[in-house]
């Protein structure tokens, strides 16, 4: 059995970016994070610190949603044909390369330190219940639980073989406690189990005290006056957890599963898709984000300046080495001439005369992580009558995009899967989740690039060296 130290840094910190200060919890100054964890407010600090450090470059800010991951799904053309590019190297997928492996390095780092911040609040919470005041040790507690369960699947879609390639092999550590001991690397199907086991608890602590849950109308008069009730959809909630189920769920291939928990949120009624509006409240440029459907979604101050205005920049700057861009001829794969009404080419605008940049981060704060098309999507996949499938799923996720239905009659089930496929490219542009699409179909063609000759070598990005040398292998 291997065993890797995960390398944190600062492993024996919590973040509390909130309050702008971070608080040391080595054994010297563990008084500190006894104050901490004395009131619940200080827990609530804590929970925001992990959400602080997912919103860095490294994390769900940049690489793991708008930058690195979708350069690997072959997203953006420029950087693949470009010489001398920021990302040229991870379109290639060298993953050898210095600087390849030292950017995947740092979202490991970053990933496995909010989990540490996760743990610490776990380690603590049970013995401190009787300090919180109704209903919010339920929202904390489930919330960190998630989050572990979050941060590890991500870990585990990009460093580790999928479930097709080997169920059973190796995978990555699944930390569950702050500590300085080496943890066992799991194989995949147990780090899989490990983040349902969590996501289950977290979805029962939530269920009852959550205003995104099924008590909501009960729990509405409260949420006023409870600060851990509001902008919820900033949260793990309860849907946004039982959406991850159901994409952990089929990851795993357990599509009766991921289709109970698609439809439960689906059913929730909570998040309506979007509708084009006209007349005197036309739809604003924000609106093409899709707020209502939004799950889950992580606030960045200033996402435009922080990030979109480096790898989306405006025409004058689409010479930078770490711009991003689409092809027209790729466009014109993502969105057909003759189908151009679908909403989702509000996202982009002109870079070059020969491509487009991506804009939705422009108008707004937010980067999605959880949406409600994917539930429909998922619900599609999975939903074993292919009329249901195309009616009650893919048509309704179409009409909300602008595009006419499909007939249901004349839908294979290989038309359906490359209709699903094809919107999974529209759906998560600059948002990480079609590399691991590919990667969960074990895709040997993208669209844009020749055939892979050993997929298993793309798909899974080798752990860090430093891990592996550090890491008391056995």
């Amino acid at each position: 059995m291997k065993k890797y130290s995960i390398l944190l840094l600062a492993a024996g910190m919590i973040s509390l970016t909130s309050c702008k200060k971070w608080l040391d919890v080595t054994p010297k100054t563990e008084m500190k994070a006894d104050v901490l964890f004395s009131t619940q407010a200080g827990f609530n600090d804590a929970l925001t610190g992990v959400y602080s450090l997912m919103i860095a470059s490294n994390s769900y800010g940049a690489d793991l949603t708008l930058s690195t991951v979708d350069v690997l799904a072959q997203t953006y053309d420029n950087p693949r044909s470009t010489a001398g590019h920021d990302f040229e190297n991870v379109a290639k997928y060298l993953y050898t390369n210095a600087a390849v492996e030292g950017r995947f390095s740092n979202i490991w780092k970053q990933q496995y330190k909010a989990i540490v911040n996760a743990n610490l609040i776990l380690g603590n919470i049970d013995q401190k219940k009787n300090i919180f005041t109704a209903g919010n040790y339920e929202l904390i507690k489930g919330e960190a639980l998630a989050l572990r369960a979050l941060l590890h699947f991500d870990m585990l879609r990009l460093f580790s073989p999928s479930v097709v390639a080997g169920a059973d092999k190796p995978a990555i550590p699944y930390v569950t406690a702050y500590t300085n001991v080496p943890v066992d690397q799991s194989n995949v199907t147990q780090v899989l189990e490990k983040a349902i086991s969590d996501l289950e608890a977290a979805r029962a602590l939530l269920k009852e005290a959550d205003t995104y849950g099924p008590d909501r109308e009960a729990l509405l008069p409260e949420s006023a006056a409870n600060e851990l009730l509001k902008n919820r959809n900033f949260h793990l909630n309860y849907y946004a957890v039982t959406g991850l189920l159901a994409r952990v769920s089929l990851y795993k291939g357990d599509k009766v599963k991921a289709l109970q928990y698609a439809v439960e949120v689906i059913n929730s009624q909570l998040f309506p898709m979007f509708e084009l509006q006209s007349g005197t409240t036309p739809t604003q440029q924000a609106d093409y984000i899709f707020p209502t459907e939004q799950l889950f979604c992580l606030k960045v101050v200033g996402l435009k300046d922080k990030y979109a205005a480096i790898y989306f920049p405006e025409i004058t700057s689409t010479s930078s080495p770490s711009s991003l861009t689409i092809n027209n001829t790729t466009v014109a794969q993502l969105f057909p001439a003759g189908i151009n009404s679908d909403y989702r080419n509000n996202w982009l605008d002109v870079a070059t005369s020969a491509s487009k940049r991506i804009t939705k981060y422009n108008f707004n704060t937010v980067i999605p992580m959880l949406k409600i098309s994917e539930m429909y999507l998922v619900a599609a996949e999975c939903e074993p009558d292919i009329t249901a499938a195309v009616n009650a799923y893919m048509n309704v996720l179409r009409a909300h995009r602008g595009l006419a239905p499909l007939d249901a009659s004349a839908t294979t089930p290989a038309l359906l899967e490359t209709e699903i496929a094809q919107q999974y490219r529209q759906e998560f542009i600059a948002e990480g989740q079609l590399f691991y699409y590919y990667k969960r179909k074990n895709t040997r063609k993208l669209p844009t690039i020749p055939e892979f000759t050993d997929p298993a070598a793309i798909y899974a990005i080798p752990l860090p060296s430093v891990e592996i040398e550090f890491g008391n292998i056995k």
